[in-house]
């Protein structure tokens, strides 16, 4: 399909699609520097918080190294995975690294505090007395701040749910989760009072360079593999603008029935020609076949409205290395979960009761697995 061939609605739709005109691309637009001002201003506010000082000197223990590690996860997830605050390269990039310092010293407001004696942590020395008792020395080859780890339960409870959260294929559920799993612990914080205007500012300023960063640059990647494949493999111009045109509706409503797509037919293809109600239908299954056999644009699934069409999931996929060790992290420490829960001797239920001893092994190995199994997927 030569360049003089394409029509200009296939080009109008998909360059306006792909036009990433609200996100950050180089050094010289305004908006780096206000984000790096506010993502600067929110560091130092969270930094000169009474809780992360001793004796007007900032301190971060040992314990609030973990808080980087989840920073790191949680902006990963929504920077590289899916990339919600444009494209990962040059300035933008160097934005993305930023927003997790603060993130992290918000965290560590938040999560971190003194070991208490909770049933938890009695679980946690009974089963590390077991195991000096019988196998090893757990101190003697896991690091202290891993241990304070679970002798924290915020920190871990938070952990775990994070760590299943950003396991959700759909963008929606992942950013919720992690909104809702941040609501009680801030809530926590504001109810201990003490000075907290340095947190509030820092938080606020971190949320305005947020959204001034933000922008979908998924939707970008999707429309920018839909036009390449459409340049790749050609086609009859009618049918590419069609084709197009169902692509659009799919990203912006995820999916459309058989009847819609009838309903585009009827409205593109009365512009060349009168057709029969048989005819339009022939034409509807050939688009159909060609959006499933030749772009692989396509999915389609049987429910209560007959068939319905969704967009390949693979069209979302970023080619990019970031995207592939994001999920590392994850996928370690719900492996690491997994396994150090069900060869733990402390239990919800003892083993010793038959038939339900083994049942919160299973259900926790089962959650496990499921979140590992979706972690790993590249679907959206």
């Amino acid at each position: 399909m030569n360049m003089s061939e394409k029509s200009s609605t296939f080009w109008d739709i998909l360059s306006k699609k792909c036009s990433p005109v609200d996100g950050i691309h180089s050094f010289g637009q305004w908006k780096f520097y206000i984000v790096f001002l506010l993502y600067m201003g929110s560091l130092g506010c969270l930094a000169h918080d009474p809780f992360f000082l001793d004796h007007g000197h900032f301190i971060f223990a040992r314990q609030n190294l973990i808080t980087i590690f989840l920073a790191y996860v949680i902006g990963a997830s929504f920077c590289w995975e899916h990339p919600m605050f444009g494209k990962s390269s040059g300035a933008n990039f160097l934005l993305q690294c930023l927003m997790m310092v603060p993130l992290a010293l918000f965290l560590a407001r938040i999560l971190v505090q003194p070991p208490s004696d909770t049933i938890f942590m009695e679980w946690l020395n009974k089963a590390i007395d077991i195991i000096k008792g019988t196998v090893l020395y757990p101190e003697n080859i896991i690091p202290e701040w891993i241990l304070h780890l679970f002798k924290n339960w915020k920190l871990s409870l938070f952990t775990i749910l994070v760590a299943i959260g950003l396991s959700f294929r759909k963008l929606q559920l992942r950013i919720s989760a992690v909104l809702a799993f941040l609501v009680t612990p801030f809530a926590i914080a504001i109810t201990k009072g003490g000075e907290l205007h340095w947190m509030v500012i820092g938080l606020i300023l971190l949320l305005a360079g947020l959204s001034l960063q933000f922008c979908r640059y998924d939707r970008i990647i999707y429309y920018e593999n839909v036009s390449r494949h459409l340049i790749a493999e050609g086609g009859d111009k009618t049918m590419i603008n069609l084709i197009t045109k169902i692509m659009v509706q799919l990203e912006e409503r995820q999916s459309i029935t058989e009847k819609n797509i009838l309903v585009l037919v009827h409205n593109e293809y009365q512009k060349a020609g009168v057709f029969t109600e048989t005819e339009y239908r022939l034409i509807a299954a050939e688009l159909m076949q060609l959006m499933i056999y030749k772009y692989n644009f396509i999915t389609v699934q049987n429910d209560i409205n007959g068939l319905v069409v969704k967009a390949n999931p693979v069209l979302w996929n970023n080619d990019h290395l970031l995207t592939e060790i994001t999920v590392i992290p994850r996928v370690i420490v719900i492996a690491l979960l997994m396994i150090c829960w069900i060869i733990t001797p402390v239990d919800i239920i003892p083993d010793a009761v038959p038939f339900l001893g083994v049942f919160d092994d299973v259900v926790i190995a089962l959650f496990s697995s499921m979140a590992l199994k979706e972690t790993l997927s590249k679907k959206r």
